[in-house]
């Protein structure tokens, strides 16, 4: 039985979920995009099996429901996700920041990276599959990539590291011997660069639980959909959470901004490090 479509969402229910985005999850949801909104939570509400908004919105209340605001927060933004966007952090990747990286792993060094609102899974890998095409024994060492997202459903769709063969397109020829293929139009990676990362689910605007501070954070194409003032707390977040000389990657359409400047320098295209704190006291910043 085909079940009813949902009624009409108004505008005040689109603010009111709107809201709640906001506070879940620091979107930015105007109501310039009530239209985007209508259509994907209309998507949400028959797989739920909710014909009203109002049963919809007594759900995302309810401790049950807590979920469902991930997913909510998931549907109102655009996951983009593919191998090695933005190329040329891949080749900053490789030719300035792994080298000494890498080397201080071999020592016996601790190097941890973070890839920020990952998606499917596609930056990470590509991060991964970059450090064993210049370190292929790296899961011998203590060096470790972080993927996390919002919701459990996106990790876990990264975690089983199988893509359509058609997002190899951006896979450099040589790293392809990393897939193996089903026979069904589908490709797995192999053991090593999953070997590598290790997915989480994790509000980016909530506590985080890591403990000690990451060498490199990728967080591309996320901040494009939080409010200013939510943007500017995690950058300040980022740069507390980078080491000194740590390197924060953005996307193409973010740039730095807030209290964070005082902590970071560009260094490439959307591409940023941490001062150390006595670089930052002759810039006269401050620490946050």
């Amino acid at each position: 039985m085909t079940p009813p479509a949902p009624a009409l969402i108004d505008a005040p229910d689109l603010a009111a979920l709107a809201g709640i985005a906001r506070r879940v999850a620091g979107l930015n949801l105007p109501p310039a995009k009530y239209p985007m909104m209508r259509a994907r939570l209309r998507k949400r509400m028959v797989l739920l099996g909710f014909s009203e908004i109002g049963q919809y919105r007594a759900f995302l209340d309810r401790r049950e429901g807590r979920d469902e605001c991930a997913h909510m927060a998931v549907a109102l933004t655009t996951h983009v996700s593919q191998f090695f966007r933005e190329p040329h952090h891949f080749d900053l990747l490789r030719t300035k920041v792994l080298p000494d990286l890498l080397s201080h792993a071999r020592g016996g060094g601790r190097v941890r990276l973070w890839s920020a609102g990952c998606a499917n899974g596609q930056e990470a890998y590509s991060i991964a599959l970059t450090i064993l095409e210049m370190m292929p024994d790296a899961t011998r060492y203590d060096l470790r990539i972080l993927a996390t997202d919002l919701a459990a459903s996106v990790i876990d769709r990264a975690r089983q590291g199988r893509f359509a063969l058609e997002t190899l397109a951006h896979v450099p020829p040589r790293l392809r011997h990393q897939f193996r293929t089903d026979g069904k139009e589908m490709v797995e990676l192999a053991h090593d660069p999953r070997d590598l990362i290790r997915f989480e689910v994790q509000n980016l605007h909530q506590p985080w639980p890591m403990q000690g501070q990451f060498d490199v954070i990728f967080c591309r194409n996320v901040l494009i959909y939080f409010e200013h003032s939510a943007c500017e707390r995690l950058l300040s977040r980022f740069a507390a959470a980078l080491t000194p000389d740590g390197w924060l990657f953005l996307g193409h359409a973010e740039r730095l901004s807030g209290p964070a400047t005082a902590q970071m320098r560009h260094a490439g295209q959307t591409c940023y490090r941490r001062l150390a704190p006595s670089d930052v006291r002759k810039a006269g910043g401050h620490r946050t």
